[in-house]
């Protein structure tokens, strides 16, 4: 807590939000605005292109040029770059690990939401949960149960909510970590498929505690382009 005004203001600390993307700028532009959405403050929103890819490069920029605008207490700053070819189309065997790495090396938080991709959708308060319970916990990285529905239709015969402890796949891709992680615990590996779930698989090994959230904050979409 920081004294000011004979006040006690408690400063929270600040989340790096990840999210590679490549060639899909309407479901960028829907991530940038979930984000932004969040109840929680302070963040930092970093964007990795994993290409040259003009169309998503605008919609990036659009949201580093209108932030003060559309967020006057500058309260959440975004960080964009594109790699200049598509890693993941090179190497495939390694997907997703170019943009995660670079995107991990420019975050700044103290915590880290890893991987939040723009084929998923995060309820308001996803952020401030996992937080609340990252710290209540004391664990390293935290995670909470996860809607997949596909054919466009949430409330389909085809939905399910996954959860379990250990984390399963699908639960930890919009996990929450402490940054220190990457240094306690390692980076991502090369040569590893998918990424996430090898990074965590290596951190559980090595000691790494976990918490989940018994309640779901985000949902994936199988059915995005």
């Amino acid at each position: 807590p920081v004294q000011c005004a004979a006040e006690c203001v408690l400063v929270r600390p600040l989340v790096s939000v990840v999210t590679p993307t490549w060639q899909r700028p309407e479901l960028l532009t829907e991530t940038i605005r979930h984000v932004r959405e969040q109840d929680y403050r302070p963040l930092q929103h970093v964007i990795i292109s994993d290409g040259e890819d003009r169309a998503t490069a605008r919609v990036a920029v659009a949201a580093l040029d209108c932030d003060e605008h559309l967020d006057s207490s500058r309260d959440i700053a975004y960080r964009f770059t594109h790699l200049g070819r598509n890693w993941s189309g090179l190497m495939p065997s390694s997907f997703g690990i170019a943009p995660l790495t670079v995107g991990y090396l420019m975050a700044r938080g103290d915590y880290v939401m890893n991987w939040s991709d723009d084929d998923r959708a995060l309820t308001r308060d996803h952020i401030s949960r996992l937080v609340d319970l990252l710290e209540s916990s004391g664990a390293d990285f935290v995670y909470p149960k996860v809607r997949i529905w596909r054919n466009g239709n949430p409330a389909g015969p085809e939905t399910a909510t996954i959860g379990s402890d250990p984390p399963r796949h699908g639960q930890i891709t919009h996990m929450l970590f402490r940054a220190s992680c990457l240094h306690r615990f390692g980076m991502p590996r090369w040569g590893t498929h998918p990424v996430d779930w090898s990074l965590v698989d290596d951190w559980m090994s090595r000691g790494a505690i976990w918490a989940m959230l018994d309640d779901c904050t985000f949902s994936h979409r199988l059915d995005q382009p």
